[in-house]
């Protein structure tokens, strides 16, 4: 939490701009006008996080499965390596069968991944430094 003398307000005036990093703590306060306050959040995510807006809702399984492989892709039907997307830790394109069956867990690391944990446990990144 941040201490009193951290925290300010910025009061604007009719067409001014706020801009700040989404990392800021911040909140809006009351809007005491009678008249709605407008806002826009402009962000950059990187390519394997996931989506803002959950797609599962606008396209459900029964719907995606018909769509081709990168669609279903890009509305999340997949896992980002190394570990976000997934359904019982499997791939959750797997909601597209009749009959799923029993999901087996898998790892997601990526080879270069493995090999910086096995340096880490190994004592080799201490050891080189």
């Amino acid at each position: 939490m941040p201490a009193d003398h951290e925290i300010t307000q910025a009061e604007m005036r009719p067409g001014e701009v706020l801009l700040y990093l989404g990392s800021l703590i911040h909140a809006g306060g009351a809007n005491r006008s009678d008249r709605p306050r407008t806002g826009i959040a402009i962000s950059y995510c990187l390519g394997w996080l996931r989506q803002s807006e959950n797609q599962y809702f606008a396209a459900p399984p029964e719907i995606a499965k018909h769509f081709g492989k990168e669609l279903q892709d890009m509305l999340g039907y997949c896992v980002q390596r190394p570990n976000l997307g997934m359904y019982e830790g499997v791939e959750p394109n797997i909601l597209f069968s009749e009959r799923p069956g029993r999901p087996v867990t898998r790892d997601w690391l990526t080879p270069d991944q493995v090999e910086q944990l096995r340096r880490y446990h190994s004592g080799e990144d201490i050891l080189a430094a």
